[in-house]
């Protein structure tokens, strides 16, 4: 019975349909085992459809299923189209089938996290090896706050997919195994991926310097190509939905009008109480400087400038406190919530992850240097992530869509160690 076991192992390792499938397979025993014992888990009101889902994404999709504006009543929205869009097609096979529209959604995210898996599982490969590869999907189906958004209407479930896929066409045409139209649709997975999440907007243009920085041997005049192919394929997909809006209500906001609002509300976090009674604990000043911002009086909370001044000036009267806070919003980014609730046991959970991925960057630029344009690739997109948290809410919902970039560095550190253990040599590939 080992022995027949242990071939069938080998031959789904060595049978590439095989493995995705098996990937594929135990991604979503991963999903319904959590969703069958774990599923309320968390404050009560995680356990109810969330609230952007109600207020927002699923009036926007009735709308657009009825033909009426993707706008709820013609003002511009802190939600924008591309979710409503995904749950359109969801929606209306619910009602064919008449079925509950959130349940099939629940399914529907148990799906698109066994895609997701597979996609990392192939972008690894074509970087690293299959082994590297194998512990990097494992750890991602696994990895508990990817388990947690599936259970409810999170719109992070389908902007890491669609990431992964963007990261994977253009990955594959720096190795060469892409052509230039790899780069276009890159450019327009991205542009979609922002319009579900609007902190996606940016990264075109980080890959956009990354392609004269990391790729080599090709003219200044094709890297301007490339760069415009990228760009080209992320405007065509914004674009339309920025016109639909300037017609509607003559205005124009990057994606959605909800920055400003969330990024005075991520200065001011230790102002407020949780829902379950949790308050901030940190230095008086930095408690002070909080309070302080949020007493001003703002005339316009869809206006950057105002907020800007706002912190601008507090960051002048008081540089220390204010700058004890971008630190505490830094590190906070990757375990606060917005609600102050489970931080403890989130951090717990984030620490292995963490250190492993430490360890793993650290390994890559000393044994991987072949792979060092990669490295730079998923450092950038890790930073600017990091970046964009720290600077507007700092909770970990934010930086879980770039965790599958920082759990393939936890499966290089795996797959080393274990090498230097097995083979005690660090000549491993």
């Amino acid at each position: 019975m080992m022995k027949q076991a242990l071939e069938l192992l080998k031959k789904m390792y060595n049978s590439k349909r095989l493995l995705l499938a098996s990937i594929f397979l135990i991604s979503c025993f991963f999903s319904v085992a959590f969703l069958f014992f774990l599923k309320n888990i968390g404050p009560e009101g995680h356990r109810v459809p969330v609230s952007d889902y109600v207020q927002c994404y699923a009036p926007i999709t009735e709308n657009i299923i009825q033909g009426k504006s993707a706008i709820i009543n013609n003002q511009y929205v802190r939600c924008a189209i591309g979710y409503p869009l995904i749950l359109t097609p969801i929606f209306l096979l619910a009602d064919f089938a008449d079925v509950s529209r959130f349940s099939l959604l629940i399914f529907f995210n148990v799906i698109f996290a066994a895609l997701t898996s597979v996609i990392l599982f192939l972008l690894v490969k074509s970087i690293f090896n299959k082994n590297i590869a194998l512990i990097s999907s494992f750890l991602w189906m696994s990895y508990p706050l990817n388990l947690w958004f599936i259970k409810n209407a999170h719109t992070e479930i389908p902007f890491i997919l669609i990431l992964l896929l963007a990261l994977l066409l253009f990955v594959n045409f720096f190795i060469g195994a892409g052509k230039k139209y790899y780069i276009l649709l890159a450019g327009a997975l991205l542009g979609f991926a922002s319009l579900v999440r609007p902190i996606g907007l940016l990264i075109s243009l980080i890959l956009a310097i990354l392609i004269f920085i990391a790729l080599h041997n090709i003219s200044i005049k094709k890297k301007f190509i490339l760069l415009l192919l990228l760009i080209l394929g992320n405007v065509m997909i914004i674009a339309p939905w920025e016109y639909y809006v300037f017609l509607k209500n003559g205005n124009f906001a990057p994606i959605s009008d909800g920055g400003p609002e969330g990024f005075r509300y991520g200065f001011t976090f230790g102002t407020r109480t949780g829902d379950g009674g949790d308050t901030f604990k940190g230095p008086q000043d930095v408690i002070d400087v909080m309070n302080n911002i949020n007493s001003v009086k703002i005339n316009n909370n869809k206006s950057y400038g105002e907020i800007l001044s706002i912190l601008g000036n507090e960051a002048v009267k008081s540089p220390v406190a204010f700058m004890k806070l971008m630190v505490i919003k830094a590190v906070r980014s990757w375990y606060g919530t917005s609600e102050l609730w489970l931080e403890n046991k989130i951090l717990l959970i984030q620490l292995p992850y963490l250190i492993l991925g430490i360890m793993g960057i650290i390994f890559g630029f000393k044994f991987y240097k072949d792979t060092m344009r990669y490295i730079i690739i998923f450092l950038s997109i890790i930073a600017y992530f990091w970046f964009m948290t720290t600077a507007t809410l700092s909770i970990i919902r934010y930086m879980v869509p770039v965790m599958p970039l920082v759990i393939i560095f936890s499966a290089l550190a795996i797959y080393t160690i274990v090498q230097k253990i097995f083979q005690k040599s660090w000549q491993i590939r």
